[in-house]
């Protein structure tokens, strides 16, 4: 079984961003988007117009000065490799236990 991470969120995060389950790079690191050929943090780099940055605090400072949340739509599941069509047995996260969910967007 393996499991989610805890959402990238906070009183100020109006948009929520949502995937399915960190790959198993992502995992090894314990970083959403973690596989160094993803491409997800250059793209939200680019959005909200910064310099692309590589430390993983950065990248989620990033989100929160912007008003965004990122968080999986499954707790957790088994999976033999990285592909979301490999999920067996998922368990959805609560996303109405998101405190900010009133600020967001969906």
């Amino acid at each position: 079984m393996i499991r989610s991470f805890d959402p990238i969120a906070d009183e100020n995060s109006k948009l929520l961003i949502l995937g399915t389950m960190p790959g198993a790079e992502s995992l090894r690191k314990q970083q959403y988007y973690g596989y160094d050929r993803n491409q997800f943090w250059k793209i939200m780099f680019s959005v909200f117009q910064e310099d692309f940055k590589e430390n993983y605090d950065e990248k989620k400072k990033l989100l929160l000065e912007n008003g965004a949340a990122l968080w999986d739509v499954i707790k957790n599941c088994e999976r033999e490799n990285s592909s979301d069509s490999k999920i067996k047995r998922p368990e959805a996260n609560d996303i109405s236990s998101l405190h900010c969910l009133q600020n967001i967007l969906i």
